[in-house]
């Protein structure tokens, strides 16, 4: 049996695979701004390397992000999902204040 694309650690083999998707509140439509876009994609981009999450695709869309990503066995989904949007979140409230 071949393992195909399936990653193998010393207590498991799998895939660990997820979608995610997020909007602002009240889905304005402040990702409609390139600059805002283009810095979101890069905050997004450096946490992922940060956390060794690897991003298979990513759109960003004026009033939302598709992620799809794999993630470590050691990360959960939850702590990934939080780590993407609040490290983005951040760095977007400190580049446009208002």
């Amino acid at each position: 049996m071949t393992s195909g694309n399936f990653v193998s650690t010393n207590r498991s083999v799998g895939l660990n695979q997820f979608h995610f998707e997020w909007c602002p509140k009240y889905r304005d439509d402040s990702m409609r701004s390139p600059n805002v876009a283009r810095l979101l994609e890069q905050s997004i981009i450096n946490t992922a390397q940060k956390y060794k999450i690897v991003i298979h695709t990513m759109h960003v869309s004026f009033d939302h992000v598709h992620l799809f990503v794999s993630l470590p066995f050691d990360l959960s989904v939850s702590e990934a999902f939080q780590l993407l949007k609040g490290r983005s979140a951040h760095e977007l409230f400190a580049a446009f204040p208002s």
